[in-house]
């Protein structure tokens, strides 16, 4: 008879599992038509009573008690059962060499776009499957560990490491066990048909029917394969000083670093959506020797920051790409020394290359750049925030 995965017995007195003379569980789908009739005797799990077989073609196979019994706890049979099964499935792992998964829940951060701006980092909570056979290579049931008594111990050979596995039919991990802070997986078991999932290599615990204690969450760093669709804002000054900005995805920024055409890109590393703030970073660029004409810059224009400039010598509204062209042009130096350089951005520069100061003319900033060696790359690439608190 074909072994079903689960068995549905209406009867909770008949079972899948009984003992043989020598103690070893026997599945009554492990044997055969001819053990029909013969009088090898079986015991139940739970109750110790003799047990029979019934193996015919129209009921589904199972062991019965012989006598009747009202003193066998169901609940008992089903957690000796799956302490049995899985203590076995994970003895044959370690012997064969087999790997046994536990799928973890892990913070996983793409790295992928952090050689261009440090804080480009995406955080994402996911599911990792761990080989835990590899470090535990030892299954106890019921072993004594710590003042405890787990329902099975899996150890090591080579570390004082230890998880506890506990089975849950109808009691729950006992608190105690809990605060100790060791380890725990709790498989909750309700009926016969869940014990066939004990037989698989692998414990998921995003399952329902899994609890996890004590586990601290590993992170993980990775480069993701797809393209990254989150937005970065960025400022940009060409080689003919006119400023732009936009907002890009993060998937095309190093192609952005690479452009001949402009002579500064400023990216600010806090701000992934929305607009950086533009005049600020007119005179961050302007502050750190890139050459920039801007009506932003002059000393005669106000109504900066509402999007409206006015030129206070002309007595009209003034564009920011006027100053190319204005004979009245004057940088306002009072009010660039007033202004505080921003700890969150990073410049890709041709001058900054060619002064070889660094991105930013100042000691604390050199600390944190790192020169790109290579002779096909032209920017300097800070791997650090410029400034620190």
């Amino acid at each position: 008879m074909e072994e079903p995965q689960e068995t549905k017995l209406k009867n909770q007195h008949n079972h899948r599992y009984a003992l043989d003379e020598n103690g070893l569980l026997i599945d009554v789908f492990s044997l055969s038509d001819k053990n029909r009739g013969q009088s090898t005797p079986f015991f139940c799990c739970s109750c110790g009573s003799r047990m029979g077989t019934r193996m015919g073609s129209k009921n589904t196979w199972h062991f019965y008690h012989i006598s009747n019994t009202t003193n066998c706890s169901y609940e008992g049979y089903l957690h000796y059962v799956a302490k049995e099964i899985f203590a076995s499935t994970y003895k044959q792992c370690i012997q064969e060499g087999i790997p046994f998964g536990l799928l973890l829940p892990v913070e996983k951060k793409c790295i992928k776009y952090s050689k261009l701006i440090d804080g480009a980092i995406c955080v994402s909570d996911d599911l990792e499957l761990f080989d835990i056979s590899k470090v535990f290579d030892t299954v106890d049931i019921e072993k004594p560990h710590d003042g405890f008594v787990p329902d099975i111990l899996l150890s090591s050979s080579y570390s004082k490491d230890v998880v506890f596995v506990e089975i849950a039919v109808t009691h729950k991990c006992d608190s105690k066990k809990i605060e100790s802070g060791s380890r725990i997986i709790e498989l909750n078991i309700s009926s016969e048909g869940e014990l066939f999932g004990l037989k698989k290599h692998e414990i998921d615990t995003s399952d329902p029917a899994v609890s996890i204690y004590n586990f601290q969450k590993k992170t993980i760093e990775t480069e993701c394969e797809i393209e990254c669709s989150r937005d970065v804002s960025i400022f940009t000054v060409n080689k003919s000083n006119i400023c732009g900005r936009d907002n890009i995805k993060m998937s095309n920024l190093e192609d952005i670093t690479k452009r001949r055409d402009l002579q500064c890109l400023i990216i600010d590393s806090e701000i992934y959506e929305g607009m950086m703030n533009y005049e600020n970073n007119i005179f961050n660029a302007y502050k750190q020797g890139i050459e920039i004409s801007n009506c932003n810059l002059c000393r005669h224009v106000s109504g900066r920051g509402s999007g409206l400039l006015h030129c206070n010598i002309l007595n009209k509204r003034a564009f920011e790409n006027d100053a190319l062209r204005c004979k009245e042009y004057e940088v306002d130096s009072e009010l660039i020394s007033s202004i505080e350089p921003s700890k969150s951005i990073y410049i890709y520069s041709d001058k900054a290359k060619e002064n070889e100061t660094g991105v930013f003319k100042n000691e604390q900033a050199q600390q944190h750049k790192e020169v790109v060696k290579s002779e096909e790359e032209r920017l300097i690439r800070p791997v650090l925030p410029f400034f620190e608190e």
